[in-house]
């Protein structure tokens, strides 16, 4: 079992730091409000992210020791730098339904692939927290 540790502020020391889903689910949805986060997160992925995601990194506040953290601020690998139609237009749908996939799943969407134009941009506005001196904060990665 992976053991975390945090900082005196409660973030996740800095760095990736891997773990099964189950792992996950022990480590994180330890009361009412994160589990229902983390069913939330459960049924998106369901609904978007079927057969074409290889694997979530999470960061923000749910990776915290916040007792009722807001949402849960996730980047979805595709795997694969030429992504295959389905793919893609998977991640369009996304893209087009953020603001919908925070009200209805409690979820801020990104991206972690190298893909071209638009999608390369959205892994670094999850991983931004790492680069900043002032706010050295870890991820979660999750194999789906």
């Amino acid at each position: 079992m992976t053991i975390l540790q945090y900082d005196e502020n409660g973030c996740l020391l800095p760095g990736e730091h891997e773990m099964t889903w189950r792992e996950f689910e022990r480590m994180f949805a330890y009361n009412e409000a994160r589990g229902k986060l983390l069913s939330q997160l459960m049924d998106f992925i369901e609904e978007y992210c079927r057969g074409c995601c290889f694997s979530a990194i999470i960061g923000g506040s749910y990776v915290t020791n916040k007792e009722q953290p807001n949402d849960i601020d996730v980047a979805f690998n595709f795997g694969r730098e030429n992504p295959s139609l389905y793919e893609r237009n998977q991640a369009q749908k996304i893209i087009d339904n953020r603001d919908q996939i925070k009200r209805d799943y409690g979820l801020d969407a990104f991206f972690g692939v190298a893909w071209k134009a638009r999608f390369q941009r959205f892994r670094p506005l999850v991983m931004n927290l790492q680069a900043m001196p002032s706010n050295h904060k870890g991820t979660v990665k999750i194999q789906l």
